[in-house]
This record gives C-alpha cells, sequence and structure tokens, in this order.
C-alpha cells in the first residue's frame, strides 16, 4: 500500500509538538496485487522462452524494493548482451517448463 499525505510546514513553534499528527492529512490511497511465483516462490529473470524479444523480471514475493537495486543492475547487464557482476541465471522462466523448481528453505 502507498499512503500518500500531506505533512503541514514546521512553523518553528516547539510549544505544540504533540498535536503535530492531528495536523498530517491523507490525500490519496493506492493498494496494488502483489506479484507472487506459486510455483517456486523465486523471482522470474530473463529473456522469455518462446518471446525473444521479451525479457521478465517479476516474483519477488513482496521483497522488490529489496531486491531492486541488485534486480535493476542484473537486467542492464542482460539487456547488453550477459550477466557481469551479478549472474541469476538459475532464475530464468525455463526452470518452470523442466520442471525445476528452486528450493530455498528460508524464503517465506
Amino acid at each position: 500500500m502507498l499512503l500518500c499525505l500531506l505533512i503541514p510546514d514546521d512553523d518553528g513553534d516547539d510549544d505544540d509538538d504533540d498535536d503535530a499528527a492531528d495536523d498530517v492529512q491523507l490525500i490519496n490511497w493506492w493498494t496494488r496485487q502483489m506479484g507472487y511465483n506459486y510455483y517456486d516462490r523465486c523471482p522470474v529473470v530473463g529473456n522469455h522462452p518462446y518471446h525473444h524479444n521479451f525479457v521478465i523480471a517479476s516474483g519477488s514475493v513482496g521483497h522488490g524494493a529489496m531486491f531492486a537495486p541488485a534486480m535493476g543492475r542484473a537486467f542492464v547487464e542482460l539487456i547488453m548482451g550477459e550477466y557481469t557482476k551479478i549472474n541469476l541465471s538459475r532464475l530464468t522462466f525455463d526452470r518452470v517448463l523442466d520442471d525445476e523448481p528452486i528450493s530455498e528453505r528460508l524464503v517465506m
């Protein structure tokens, strides 16, 4: 869920800091469906097996913000030709077609 809040400017008066939370206004909110990989609960990253002009980076199971920097770098490396620093080749969609799930004991 994403919340957009309006927080009033600090007027420099420290006397009413206890009431500052009362002045915060909810402007808008947004929620989304979380991408979830039910097959093995691991992200899917790489070229689509049939549509070679389609590249996937999905299924982070709610950990997208944590994975985003590394996945973004690896994704750029893949698009540029090959992985050089971060190798995510284990996470391709082919593992689903070959029925080879990744077993991660600590993934929730």
